[in-house]
């Protein structure tokens, strides 16, 4: 007995001690109001003195996402509450006699105990949200302002043996820093015993960036020898593949350089920024799409001959390279260059260089119909607005070109990156797009077996159409949006949108497609089932039987309908 009762002792201790646990985390779970007023009269001070910045906005966000949810509160007991106070119905007139009052009293006790709090965490999340406008609307000024900067010209020769003389000092610096640090590293490495680990890595990074890309082209031909209808598919997986074997083979050469000191100050920078941003994917990404744009018979895009093609794609690579040289000399710049000056004639050329690739690429004849299957549609029905929307583009990247020199060359350089880069990185999304929705096309051919199935399929078409609403993020990242903002953009879509007292969300409507989409789909297998098995083996006339089908498939549609609106 006494030791049931020590085990019943216990037990009672650990359940106060975890209904003491719950009710501390509660407490502590709700934000904390003394030091929000400290932290958001500092807000206010900075915003004051306009020294602002994406940590001061993320900070006031912090906040505002705990009163979010502190708003959310008892929100159960608080309606349940709300609701015993309504069925009570209204009071008595004056100077009549209430028999619930006592009731009707400590029920709204409880309820104004309750949303105490929860009309505090609202008046701070009002607060916060105030101070998260304010601050996005001194970021946009800011960007504005530094998107409209004038600075010297370019132009200016005076300025050019100076700063070229800068870069060249700094480069000179650079290498002979990295050539200096080559025979300490050796010696390291011997002392340690790591010298053939690292002539291993060096092998191993050396073979992915040459000899692996052939034998994977080897294997892509053996299985398009057997296999005539996986040509454009095979093509395209064989591509990536080689695409990703050379930058993980020069990505991996690069982090061994790194990691086992071969670089001094400045290139450990600059490698690292390499390796941060996946430098070596942009480069073989860009090759590689340019390969699938131009080169092949499976091209999206075709020139007026071989060499054209294969010119064309080296120059969307080159693109990329000049992105990356873009890069490094912003970053030498803002450590070592002397003036802003010297940094806009460093990058003038680039712009240049940049705007007479763009240039050169929208001399691309269009006259093949044939490139409309990129758009998963007949090359009859869709060449001429295929057509016109990429002579649209021609003439809209020629002008980008001009305007973006014309402003570079005036100083206005922040305003002409601004427009150029964005741009071309914008028809490189949009070509990705085109190519993937090629394989999308190909592949429903594979499936089918049938040459040319692909171009008028409905299913292609909606795959296509849905990457490009997926890329729309992307697009809106590449011209400016914030990551922050679109994060609060796709929080409001997700709460929906009200109509009347209904609020429509995105996981409703797309409960709603799939039920439909499935009994769609159920109704037509049912008419095919009776059009092809069924019927003929009836007595029924053809015309008969054809409105039979027909009945069918308009009471299957509705069915749909009907259970995809009620569920």
């Amino acid at each position: 007995m006494k030791a049931v009762a020590k085990l019943w002792a216990w037990g009672l201790l650990w359940f106060i001690w975890m209904g003491l646990s719950l009710a501390a985390f509660a407490q502590s779970s709700l934000p904390d109001y003394t030091r929000w007023s400290s932290e958001s009269a500092y807000v206010e001070r900075q915003i004051l003195q306009q020294n602002v910045s994406e940590s001061l906005r993320g900070l006031v966000a912090d906040w505002r996402d705990q009163f979010i949810r502190a708003s959310d509160a008892n929100s159960g007991r608080i309606a349940t509450l709300q609701e015993q106070i309504l069925a009570l119905g209204d009071p008595p007139a004056e100077g009549q006699s209430d028999p619930l009052a006592q009731r009707r009293r400590a029920l709204n006790a409880d309820l104004a105990k309750l949303q105490l709090p929860v009309a505090q965490a609202q008046e701070a999340l009002s607060k916060a949200q105030g101070l998260v406008k304010e601050i996005d609307q001194l970021i946009r000024a800011e960007q504005k302002s530094a998107l409209f900067e004038l600075s010297k010209s370019p132009l200016s020769i005076v300025a050019w043996p100076k700063a070229l003389l800068e870069l060249s000092d700094i480069m000179g610096g650079l290498l002979g820093e990295t050539f200096e640090t080559i025979p300490p590293a050796l010696t390291l490495l011997a002392g340690k015993q790591l010298l053939a680990s690292f002539v291993l890595s060096l092998l191993i990074a050396l073979l992915l960036l040459l000899a692996a890309p052939r034998i994977v082209q080897r294997l892509s031909r053996d299985l398009t020898y057997q296999r005539q209808g996986l040509v454009s598919s095979t093509g395209f997986l064989s591509t990536l593949v080689i695409a990703v074997v050379k930058a993980s083979g020069l990505h991996f050469l690069l982090l061994t350089l790194l990691e086992n000191g071969f670089l001094g100050f400045q290139g450990t920078l600059l490698i690292e920024r390499a390796l941060d941003h996946y430098w070596a994917a942009w480069i073989f990404g860009a090759f590689w799409l340019g390969q699938r744009l131009f080169v092949g018979e499976t091209a999206v895009l075709t020139a007026d001959g071989k060499q054209s093609d294969e010119r064309n794609a080296r120059l969307v690579g080159a693109l990329a390279i000049v992105f990356i040289v873009h890069a490094v000399l912003e970053l030498v710049a803002h450590r070592e260059a002397s003036s802003q000056h010297v940094l806009v004639i460093w990058t003038f050329p680039l712009l240049v260089l940049t705007t007479l690739i763009l240039m050169r690429l929208a001399q691309q004849p269009i006259e093949n119909a044939e490139e409309a299957v990129a758009l998963g549609a007949s090359a009859e029905k869709t060449a001429p607005l295929y057509q016109t929307m990429m002579w649209l583009l021609r003439r809209v990247s020629r002008f980008v070109a001009i305007i973006a020199i014309l402003a570079g060359a005036l100083g206005y350089m922040n305003a002409a990156n601004a427009l150029l880069y964005p741009f071309v990185l914008t028809l490189g999304l949009l070509a990705s797009i085109l190519v993937l929705q090629r394989l999308v096309s190909d592949t429903y051919e594979v499936f089918l077996g049938k040459a040319g199935a692909g171009k008028d399929a409905l299913l292609p078409i909606l795959i296509g159409f849905s990457f490009l609403l997926l890329a729309l993020p992307v697009f809106a990242l590449i011209w400016g949006a914030r990551a922050v903002d679109l994060i609060e953009l796709w929080s409001q879509v997700l709460s929906g949108v009200q109509i009347g007292e209904t609020r429509l969300s995105p996981g409703e409507f797309l409960t709603f497609v799939i039920i439909f989409t499935a009994g769609y789909m159920a109704t037509r297998f049912v008419q095919s089932a009776l059009k092809a098995s069924v019927l003929p083996k009836t007595s029924i006339d053809p015309g008969a039987q054809t409105a039979l089908v027909s009945g069918i498939g308009y009471i299957g549609i509705f069915l749909a309908a009907l259970v995809a609106i009620s569920s």
